[in-house]
């Protein structure tokens, strides 16, 4: 296990920031003519994020929770947000259609209140790599490459905490690293110092052997 990094003290909130720059919200697209509120949750509690709401009579740029005005139109309303963390959410909020059945005084709107749920992307995500069709993350079988002693070393991986990240020497050697922040990138420098071709067999809870990888996730030392 690779001890994790002291937390910050004192650390300014971004959506903070955004807030005061923003102030309410900022409107792109006129008229305004439909007030709805924006809410957004992460682990079940609200949560505050920076928004993006957009459809083809504008954009508005907001800091959730928040009552934003937007322009009533018959497509739909784009709304995407995220937090300083990495979470994320994208919803889209069909036009609902008023009027009666002789078309007179038809228009359309938005449900008065958005809900949206933040994700957080998981490890492999992050690296910008996908899951991988070589093995199940528990299929300690297919480990490549590795003596019992590694096979042993990656059940303990898989009982430790995430982040995490196994990487594997093309000379059989093997890193683990288990509850550390920046697990990957943790795990494919200590395996450099073994020499040969460093490669991140699996991050969190995906193995990535077989995807194509960028620089950070292949090495040679």
């Amino acid at each position: 296990m690779i001890d994790s990094m002291a937390h910050l003290t004192g650390r300014v909130s971004l959506v903070a920031l955004l807030a005061l720059a923003l102030g309410a919200c900022a409107s792109y697209g006129r008229p305004v003519n439909q007030e709805l509120a924006l809410r957004v949750a992460e682990n079940g509690e609200r949560a505050e994020a920076a928004c993006e709401l957009s459809n083809d009579r504008g954009s508005w740029s907001v800091v959730s929770p928040v009552v934003v005005g937007v322009t009533r139109s018959e497509k739909p309303l784009k709304v995407e947000c995220s937090t300083p963390e990495g979470s994320r959410a994208t919803r889209v909020f069909e036009a609902v259609k008023h009027g009666n059945l002789a078309g007179v005084d038809v228009h359309y709107s938005y449900p008065q209140v958005l809900e949206l749920t933040l994700e957080r992307p998981t490890r492999a995500q992050t690296l910008s790599v996908d899951a991988s069709s070589y093995a199940r993350i528990d299929d300690v079988s297919r480990l490549p490459q590795v003596d019992d002693e590694g096979r042993e070393g990656y059940r303990r991986f898989l009982a430790g905490d995430s982040p995490r990240a196994f990487a594997i020497s093309d000379n059989g050697r093997w890193v683990r690293v288990n509850a550390a922040r920046g697990a990957a990138r943790t795990a494919l420098s200590r395996c450099q110092t073994y020499g040969g071709r460093c490669r991140l067999y699996a991050v969190d809870d995906e193995v990535i052997w077989d995807q194509k990888h960028s620089q950070d996730m292949v090495a040679w030392y």
